[in-house]
């Protein structure tokens, strides 16, 4: 499961803060950016560090929210991964773990939690910037409330596993979950730790620290499935990780113009779809110089995607982000379609006012893998490469209109949220307009 370091354990703490490197303090809370139930009956799999997931192909958990508990971000870019050991960052940084663990670290994209257990709290222990903290309350009562901070725990997967549950996933699968070691040694599907344990750990203090809080967890209506079922941990139900099916969900797909500011918005919205386990395909395309003909490029990747993917995507442009979990994209089967329609839009386009009804916002689209969609594709790219319309919205309306048979959902506008503009629901989806930014940086290029 990882190393731990209990509150009382006063040598642990001296043999912690001889791993730490200097870094800046800082005191980032996880809530800020991910509040409790953000995960809202959400399925999540929390992978810990039994050798039972020796040989175990992690790329089967794509499009699932994950948490990673220590070394297990070195395989998955989950959602987040947790650790409450300072030693454990320690060896990252200073290469006890070998260079490709620190790369690996360095390069993760998930949230990187660590858990501020009460003698972090009163020191000011320094954390460097990219990584959030959840307090330690000190208690062995659940209270499901990240905010205040996640009970005492033995070690970093009962801490997930609370956290998850704060988070709201329902249900929450264990992985590597085995509470038992080799030779009477602590033992991992990874190569290990500087300093092992001995074996007893997971009896004297990891498997009754679950224990004492598997019933309040299960009280509150959380169901928690180990996977392993050869486990010493049996305070949860057992099961078998090839009967979970699957869930189909439409890819994210996305593009960006290389070497330009494009780039770091696309950073965003990566992030905000690894917060909520989405699984995407990004890819850059040159930059011609002309902002509008970078936008006919956008149209033509979308084709491309239509072709290289046999399943439903839903396009979304850079300069997006996740707010919350989209509820709506697992509820899209029976529609060929979905797009934001605003009812009457005013612009301003070579000096004139113009008002259009029934705009089409194709910031976020999703497109059925199917022929009729294709077609219409094709003849949007194709209406689109003349240039003749100002903007690939326009194109697109005007291309759909002409496909009668095809079934469109209107996307609330809660999924498709301009940011500067009033909303009276929490925004699911929020579009920057990053071209109000960054269409001149691309137009200064085409003149010179």
């Amino acid at each position: 499961m990882g190393d731990f370091i209990t509150t009382s354990d006063l040598p642990a703490r001296k043999k912690a803060k001889a791993y730490i490197p200097g870094v800046i303090k800082n005191n980032r809370r996880l809530y800020e950016v991910l509040p409790d139930n953000s995960w809202k009956g959400r399925r999540c799999f929390i992978i810990g560090g039994g050798p039972s997931l020796r040989g175990f192909d992690f790329s089967q958990l794509k499009g699932e929210l994950v948490i990673a508990v220590n070394r297990a971000f070195e395989k998955i870019d989950a959602a987040i991964m947790v650790s409450q050991d300072a030693r454990f960052w320690g060896w990252i940084e200073n290469e006890k773990l070998g260079k490709d663990s620190k790369r690996k670290f360095n390069e993760y994209k998930g949230l990187k939690v660590w858990i501020q257990t009460t003698w972090m709290q009163g020191g000011g222990f320094p954390f460097p910037e990219d990584i959030y903290t959840i307090k330690s309350t000190g208690s062995r009562e659940m209270a499901f409330n990240s905010k205040n901070g996640l009970p005492s725990c033995t070690n970093s997967g009962l801490n997930a596993l609370c956290l998850a549950a704060c988070l709201g996933a329902n249900p929450i699968y264990l992985l590597g979950f085995d509470m038992k070691g080799e030779k009477g040694k602590a033992a991992w599907w990874h190569s290990g730790y500087p300093e092992v344990q001995n074996e007893e750990m997971y009896k004297r203090l990891m498997v009754p620290n679950f224990e004492l809080f598997a019933s309040s967890i299960k009280k509150a209506g959380f169901k928690v499935i180990n996977l392993n079922p050869d486990s010493k941990l049996n305070c949860f139900e057992f099961g078998r990780f090839e009967d979970i099916k699957k869930v189909k969900r439409p890819l994210i797909t996305g593009c960006y113009t290389k070497d330009t500011k494009y780039e770091d918005e696309i950073k965003r919205l990566e992030k905000s779809l690894i917060r909520f386990g989405l699984e995407y395909y990004f890819e850059g395309i040159e930059n011609t110089g002309s902002w509008r003909k970078n936008v006919h490029q956008k149209v033509c990747f979308v084709q491309r995607c239509l072709e290289k993917f046999d399943r439903d995507i839903i396009q979304m442009d850079s300069d997006c982000e996740i707010i919350k979990f989209p509820e709506l994209f697992d509820q899209l089967q029976e529609y060929d379609v979905g797009v934001h329609i605003t009812p009457r839009e005013t612009f301003q386009h070579k000096g004139e006012w113009k008002t259009i009804t029934d705009l089409v916002n194709v910031s976020v689209v999703y497109l059925k893998n199917c022929a009729e969609v294709k077609k219409m594709i094709d003849a949007w790219v194709k209406r689109d490469a003349t240039l003749e319309d100002h903007i690939d919205d326009i194109s697109f309306a005007k291309t759909l209109k002409e496909f009668k048979e095809i079934k469109i959902l209107r996307f609330p506008d809660r999924y498709c949220h301009i940011f500067d503009r009033p909303l009276k629901e929490e925004p699911v989806i929020e579009l920057y307009q990053a071209s109000r930014r960054l269409r001149v940086g691309i137009r200064q290029k085409e003149n010179k």
